[in-house]
């Protein structure tokens, strides 16, 4: 899951009773809350909230029950891969980076624009991916993206 929150990468993972949810920014007990209600809120109490901080996001790739979710930020260098597939394509904080680029490279069954783009790149995005015929799920439009495996 990634969650729709104004100008942070924070995803969430649930697998039985333990959610596992990674922000790039730090937690305070408000963040907890919500993350909380938003189990809940979709019938699912977790019994254990594992909390990670940004380190967790140290690379470019997080493999959740055999899905692989490849973030593309700042930090991603599209000159340094090989084409590759990948379940989701998470756009977050990603200005330098064109989807078209990408969509060359990186085959994927989901791509994701988190809250953490600007609004303006986020639009150009959404024209340029509309004009390609390319789906994608922009958090900010649509809220958070789900995915159940």
């Amino acid at each position: 899951m990634v969650f729709n929150e104004n100008k942070t990468t924070t995803l969430g993972f649930l697998n039985n009773s333990v959610a596992e949810v990674i922000s790039t920014k730090p937690y305070n007990e408000n963040k907890k809350y919500n993350v909380k209600t938003f189990f809940v809120s979709k019938h699912r109490s977790p019994e254990y909230l594992q909390l990670k901080r940004n380190d967790s996001l140290h690379n470019n790739f997080i493999t959740f029950d055999n899905k692989t979710t490849t973030i593309v930020d700042k930090t991603f260098n599209l000159n340094t891969i090989s084409k590759f597939s990948t379940d989701i394509l998470l756009l977050s904080d990603a200005q330098h980076i064109s989807p078209k680029d990408l969509i060359g490279n990186i085959e994927t069954e989901h791509l994701v624009i988190d809250s953490s783009n600007p609004y303006w790149i986020t639009k150009n995005w959404k024209k340029e991916l509309d004009s390609l015929n390319i789906p994608y799920h922009d958090v900010n439009e649509a809220g958070a993206f789900i995915l159940k495996f």
